[in-house]
Formats: structure tokens, sequence, C-alpha cells
């Protein structure tokens, strides 16, 4: 699918997220995702206030089912976020990029999935705002809002 006449959402699907929140300390994670449907895929995180003291880790994993089998890190693909003084701190984005191929396929690992770390210097005090959706490019087959997760209840074209 690609071309100037085919729409945004026949080249790319949100196929995870992690719904934006205020997070105490706590692991939370995104849906899994199927790699094999796409050749590569972007994770956006945004984060919003948090207090001094608290951090936000980001990293992907690959599995080789939806529910977790085997999982285990995608090297490379995690982003830490410090309150103070990093410039990697509140109110900012970050993207990191996937590619097919930094799954091990060839062991079955085609699911992924975004664990995302708050924790705090006070861990009762802790309050994180982040968010982080998964938007899967260019699909192996038909268009990529096929693959969207069924959390997407529209999508209007002009």
């Amino acid at each position: 699918m690609s071309g100037i006449n085919s729409l945004p959402s026949e080249r790319a699907a949100i196929i995870a997220a992690y719904d934006p929140d205020s997070y105490g300390a706590a692991t939370g994670y995104s849906d899994y995702f199927d790699m094999s449907l796409f050749e590569s895929a972007m994770v956006l995180i945004a984060v919003g206030d948090f207090t001094a003291g608290d951090t936000c880790l980001v990293s992907v994993n690959q599995a080789t089912n939806s529910s977790g089998g085997s999982e285990k890190a995608i090297t490379s693909a995690t982003i830490t976020l410090v309150s103070d003084p990093s410039p990697l701190g509140k109110n900012s984005q970050m993207i990191i990029n996937l590619r097919s191929t930094d799954f091990d396929m060839d062991n079955d690992f085609r699911w992924g999935r975004v664990k995302i770390v708050t924790a705090g210097g006070s861990p009762e005090a802790c309050a994180v705002d982040v968010c982080v959706l998964v938007l899967g490019f260019d699909p192996k087959h038909g268009p990529a809002s096929d693959n969207d997760l069924s959390s997407v209840v529209e999508i209007v074209s002009l």
C-alpha cells in the first residue's frame, strides 16, 4: 500500500496502546502487537508532568505468542526519563523506531509489547503522566487499518 492515492490509515495502524493517565510507582504494559504483519513500527511516548525524583523507563519486549511466551527485551529499544535535571524529562515526547528485523523471527519472536516502569523517590507520592501508542507501518497484506486495535472506534476519510 503506497502511493499518493492511498489514505494514511491504509499505510499505518494503531497496533498497541498504553492509555494516558497519571501512574503511581508500578509496571505496566501495552497491548501485544504482531510484527509479522508490518515491515516497521513506531513507538510514540508522551510524558506530561511528574515530580522531582520520579522516573519512567520505557522498553520494548518480544515474545513467541500474544500471552508473553518466552518474553525477552529487544536490545537498545529502551528510553529512561528522569525528572530533573535531565533534558529527557517532563512534558516531552520520544520515539522508538522498530523494524521487523529487530525481532528474533527465526525463533518465532513475532509478538511485541511496550513495558512502562514508573518509580519515584517516594513511591507513595509518585505520579507520572504518560501514554504510549504503537503505530505499525507498511503492512505486508491489505490496508493497515485491518490490523487496528479494537479500541479504534472510527476512521474518518475526506
